[in-house]
């Protein structure tokens, strides 16, 4: 038997107390900023505040690494495209050492746990990156993605490669990486308000991924924005923000926990948008926010639940 377990009572630790004198996170305090213009590249920024917790009084943090990598998620293998400025050449580039960041350079907050605010330049970023030739070829959607590393005094390195899954969910929201999509801007009215939400896609191990109905739609930045849904209406529900960015004339949904928090005991069932060839879109043009779809597959991560990913496509139009 299967049990979902959501993650609400920050309180219990799911770390057992042996296991902490070898164990690190990197909290995420704030996502100061994860858009790129594109427009604007080399004169944007990718910023994130954290909080370093070595869970032994910070006796063993020694320092952070930050890499950076870019990610062209627009190839077309197929030929079959008609956009003029995209091409088959995969100009992804491998992860760069941006810099190490020594535990002396942390800051301490008022619970006594080391706090650093990781700002990365698009510029240096596209200088590692050996990007400067390509630029031409970066387009909406395409990622710079950072990971971080947290060292420690006795050797041990922990980074989104070696996690256990409590440590990415709520409790810890500790991912260890993070993508800055290359954006649009669009303007502060831009969908938003209330829409009709149809889903016309997505039955999953524990039944429909939400029922269809009306929806108010927020925005969270310029290009980022979430509506709260009932979750698993079947199983649930379970409420969550499902978060969405607008990429040039698509939708996006960037990696996040299913539900909020919810899992099987091994740590959350994640969702995402898997490529932009599978994104969403408007229905009309590009800043006719009347009508669009969002597209994703649910159960990318099954969180100990035994389910596969599924695909989720949802239909809004303006009420």
């Amino acid at each position: 038997m299967l049990f979902l377990i959501a993650c609400e009572e920050e309180d219990k630790n799911p770390f057992a107390l042996d296991d902490l004198e070898s164990a690190a996170v990197l909290r995420t305090l704030e996502l100061v900023n994860l858009e790129v213009d594109i427009n604007d590249i080399t004169n944007s920024q990718i910023a994130v505040r954290v909080q370093a917790d070595d869970f032994v009084n910070n006796a063993q943090f020694e320092s952070v690494d930050v890499f950076v990598s870019f990610v062209d998620t627009f190839i077309d293998t197929d030929g079959d495209l008609t956009m003029t400025d995209r091409d088959d050449e995969d100009i992804s580039r491998p992860d760069a050492l941006v810099r190490n960041i020594a535990a002396s350079e942390f800051t301490m907050d008022e619970k006594g746990k080391p706090v650093n605010t990781i700002t990365i330049d698009a510029a240096e970023a596209i200088s590692l990156l050996n990007l400067e030739d390509d630029l031409d070829r970066v387009d909406g959607g395409d990622i710079f993605r950072v990971r971080l590393a947290i060292k420690l005094n006795n050797g041990l390195v922990f980074t989104n490669t070696n996690l256990n899954g409590n440590v990415t969910g709520l409790f810890f929201n500790s991912p260890f990486r993070y993508d800055a999509s290359v954006v649009c801007g669009y303007p502060n009215t831009f969908l938003i308000g209330n829409y009709e939400m149809e889903i016309i896609e997505g039955t999953g191990p524990f039944g429909i991924f939400v029922n269809s109905g009306n929806v108010s739609i927020t925005a969270t930045s310029g290009t980022a924005r979430e509506v709260t849904l009932d979750y698993l209406p079947d199983a649930g529900p379970f409420n969550f923000a499902l978060k969405f960015n607008l990429i040039c004339g698509k939708v996006i949904v960037p990696e996040q926990d299913s539900g909020g928090g919810l899992g099987c005991g091994a740590g959350n069932i994640q969702l995402e948008t898997e490529s932009l060839i599978t994104a969403g879109l408007f229905d009309g043009d590009s800043l006719d926010d009347s009508s669009f779809t969002i597209k994703f597959n649910d159960f990318t991560a099954d969180g100990g639940c035994g389910g596969s990913a599924y695909p989720v496509e949802l239909k809004f139009t303006k009420i």
